[in-house]
């Protein structure tokens, strides 16, 4: 199943990043809090984790 996945606000002043990690495998099962990728602002390594939250 495809899901698709937001990235988190992390400052009003950040804009972009780049995804440097990817920790889940195609088929992987994932659970809530699971950490999905890994991405890099000019500031931060940041980590993406999936949450169960509904728009």
């Amino acid at each position: 199943m495809i899901e698709e996945v937001k990235i988190p606000e992390i400052s009003e002043n950040v804009e972009s990043g780049t995804i440097v990690g990817v920790l889940v495998e195609v088929g992987d099962m994932i659970d809530i809090d699971d950490v999905l990728v890994e991405f890099e602002t000019e500031k931060a390594l940041v980590e993406c984790r999936r949450c169960d939250c509904q728009d």
